[in-house]
């Protein structure tokens, strides 16, 4: 009696491990992405929303993991500019 099944298996392992592979390295670049159609949303200013407090300097105690951000002691620093406008500054280590 020949033994063919290991064979097959021997030939089909190699096919799905590489889709195995492909769907792992493909699954980051998707994992954060989200898509709507039609043009960007325009979400509601919050009510009674107090700029004064928002602004300063905030420290990053938790974050999701992300490609922008590979340091450490995030921080970003809110401003308010001349023409009523918020500028952020992001740093980090």
């Amino acid at each position: 009696m020949p033994i063919t099944s290991h064979c097959n298996i021997a030939q089909l392992l190699p096919r799905t491990m590489s889709a195995v592979y492909l769907v792992l390295l493909l699954l980051p670049l998707v994992s954060a992405q989200t898509f709507h159609w039609g043009p960007c949303p325009s979400p509601a200013v919050q009510p009674g929303f107090n700029v004064q407090k928002y602004l300063g300097r905030w420290y990053e105690i938790e974050r999701l993991p992300n490609s922008f951000e590979k340091g450490k002691c995030i921080e970003a620093n809110y401003s308010l500019r001349k023409d009523g406008t918020i500028r952020v500054l992001n740093s980090q280590l």
